[in-house]
């Protein structure tokens, strides 16, 4: 028959705890607070039936993060960042791109915390047709903070420039402001930041 006292329950709970420690601050530090929290309490709570089981618990944490897509729709850690359209859009960021010119014309894209890929691929947050004439697939990407948006030519075949026509060097941020124009491959593909 199994009983416990209250000092062993005590104790578990401690050494739950202890390994909990672990998933708790590897998945807060990969941006899962909510997740860590479960984490944490989980470990701990399963010290009661075992040590092993507390390690279990924590290792399963990391490997479902790691693995798996949570409910939010965000991607995995090592996606670097989400070029998907689903995208968060916290108030302090509230920069936005507009198709001034093109296929897209008139249609207004939220940048998010995550940025967004243009690009003719499925998984491009601005897609373009396939049919596009000179856009890559991964084409361009746009990041951003409270201060300036950010455009990277992602090694695209026909280049991406500014409005007066200086071409942006392949992996290197180019820092846009409020108003700022630019377009792929040709006039026709225009977009303007806007705050």
């Amino acid at each position: 028959m199994l009983t416990f006292t209250v000092l062993e329950i005590f104790i578990s709970l401690l050494v739950g705890a202890a390994v909990g420690i672990f998933p708790f601050f590897v998945l807060g530090w990969m941006g899962r607070q909510n997740l860590a929290k479960k984490a944490f309490l989980c470990t701990a709570v399963s010290a009661i039936i075992s040590t092993t089981a507390s390690v279990v618990v924590a290792v399963g944490f990391i490997i479902y993060v790691i693995l798996v897509r949570d409910n939010a729709g965000t991607a995995p850690i090592w996606n670097g960042f989400n070029i998907g359209k689903t995208m968060d859009s916290p108030s302090n960021y509230s920069w936005k791109v507009t198709c001034i010119a093109g296929p897209l014309r008139g249609q207004t894209y939220s940048l998010g915390k995550n940025g967004l890929i243009i690009g003719r691929d499925y998984d491009c947050g601005i897609r373009l047709t396939a049919n596009s004439a000179n856009i890559s697939r991964h084409h361009c990407s746009l990041r951003c903070d409270s201060a300036a948006v950010y455009l990277t030519d992602l090694g695209s075949r026909c280049g991406t420039y500014l409005s007066n026509g200086t071409r942006i060097y392949p992996q290197q941020p180019q820092p846009l402001q409020n108003g700022s124009v630019f377009y792929l491959a040709n006039a026709e593909n225009q977009f303007q930041i806007i705050y």
